[in-house]
């Protein structure tokens, strides 16, 4: 506890200058909560959508190659889901409200 060390930490250039938001994409999920169909949409083409439960358990993955999806939401039972969207270089994982 009663040292102190001092280190120098070098980053490739761009890093600095890299906001949070130039690294996430931007998704709208909607209607939620939902009931019987959820529309995934982001500002680039979407190439997958992978869908957990609370849990962390994979319950749906979807090959989307768009950027709007609507994914059927039926058969799920109610509860809090996440949905991480990913495209070719960014992912942003969503809560998702089911209701019966």
């Amino acid at each position: 506890w009663g040292e102190l060390f001092t280190f120098r930490l070098e980053l490739p250039d761009g890093w600095v200058n890299t906001s949070e938001n130039e690294l996430m994409v931007h998704v709208s999920v909607y209607p939620n909560p939902v009931s019987d169909k959820l529309i995934i949409q982001a500002n680039e083409k979407i190439e997958k959508v992978e869908l957990f439960d609370a849990n962390g358990l994979l319950v749906r993955m979807e090959i989307v190659n768009q950027s709007k999806f609507s994914m059927n939401t039926e058969k799920l039972a109610s509860g809090i889901y996440f949905a991480k969207v990913t495209t070719s270089e960014k992912s942003r994982t969503v809560k998702v409200i089911k209701n019966l």
